[in-house]
């Protein structure tokens, strides 16, 4: 299952996940969310590398032998990651309002996508493939 969502992942965008999820019936503000926060992984990850790197230059040791210095490098690298994140959520909300987001209930679409009847055996295929693994993987567990 962790191989198949993370093709899944692989090979499905963010936007055109949301858009379906949206064409399910999820409301924009939730698939926006949801947009957003896979977008925003890998600058936090490139955020996290950064401030590791400026915390061992600066001498900080990350294998604590004691809880307190645990504790404490605990708060110097957090500190600045949660810096650099409001940061990051301020000017994306001054983003939104500029573009008055959320101002109507229903939203447009830049690219509207059709659906096919592929989509739908592929799904049961999936969800029938899961199931099969289930099945599976009890029989296995009892015997």
């Amino acid at each position: 299952m962790v191989l198949i969502s993370y093709l899944f992942v692989l090979t499905t965008s963010p936007g055109q996940l949301a858009y379906s999820l949206m064409k399910a019936g999820l409301p924009y503000r939730y698939g926006f969310t949801f947009v957003t926060a896979l977008r925003m992984i890998p600058i936090f990850e490139q955020e996290v590398r950064t401030v590791y790197r400026a915390q061992q230059v600066r001498g900080v040791s990350y294998r604590p032998h004691k809880w307190d210095e645990f504790w404490k490098n605990l708060r110097s690298f957090t500190l600045p990651m949660l810096v650099s994140a409001l940061g990051k959520v301020d000017a994306l909300s001054i983003s939104m309002e500029g573009r008055c987001f959320g101002m109507y209930s229903t939203r447009t679409y830049f690219h509207a996508r059709k659906r096919y009847s592929g989509d739908l055996w592929a799904g049961l295929a999936l969800a029938l493939s899961a199931i099969l693994l289930i099945v599976y993987l009890l029989q296995e567990g009892i015997s």
